[in-house]
């Protein structure tokens, strides 16, 4: 439930056209889909989980609920297997490059599941860099430490972060009216 709550919250407070997106997800949906991971996972002693397909129920979930101020759903469409190499790629150069590649490597991952998610059967862009992602981090890190800590622990750091993603998120241009048009009636002709 309050998974469902925190992304409530979230979507809530993200807009498009001016307009607050709305998460119709449940709490009771939100269990339900944790358990059936639990159980997959253990049942495939925890590859369910490595192997991606956790983190890929979990995207197709979370973008099924979440809508557009049209009306409008999005859906996640990116592969376990796939998901699973840039999580791969992400934490190995991380480790090899002792952190260093971190930031261009969320940016990578972020740029997969962004682009593997569509409105319309439009793909969604994500146009964020590396540097400016080390950029958010590191302000973050300094205003943590002037703060003793209370940036972090009052929510601004996530905030900055979970901004800085959604505003480098593109949405193509929905194909349905933003309000539905109105019905205007046929002339009538004169017999």
């Amino acid at each position: 439930w309050g998974y469902a709550r925190w992304k409530r919250v979230i979507v809530a407070n993200t807009y498009f056209d001016h307009r607050p997106l709305q998460f119709d997800g449940s709490g009771g949906q939100a269990f339900v889909e944790f358990l059936i991971i639990g159980a997959l996972s253990l049942i495939t002693l925890g590859l369910y989980a490595i192997l991606g397909f956790a983190g890929v129920r979990l995207l197709r979930w979370e973008y099924a609920h979440t809508i557009l101020p049209t009306g409008q759903r999005l859906e996640y469409r990116g592969g376990a297997i796939d998901l699973f190499f840039e999580n791969f790629v992400l934490g190995l150069f991380s480790i090899l490059t002792l952190g260093i590649y971190f930031f261009w490597g969320y940016t990578r991952l972020r740029r997969y599941i962004i682009t593997n998610t569509a409105l319309d059967g439009e793909a969604l862009e994500f146009t964020g860099t590396g540097v400016q992602f080390l950029v958010v981090v590191l302000l973050n890190g300094i205003l943590t430490t002037i703060t003793l800590g209370f940036y972090a622990i009052l929510g601004f750091a996530a905030v900055r972060q979970l901004g800085w993603d959604i505003d480098n998120t593109r949405v193509p241009v929905p194909l349905r009216a933003p309000v539905p048009m109105p019905v205007i009636s046929p002339p009538v002709s004169a017999l």
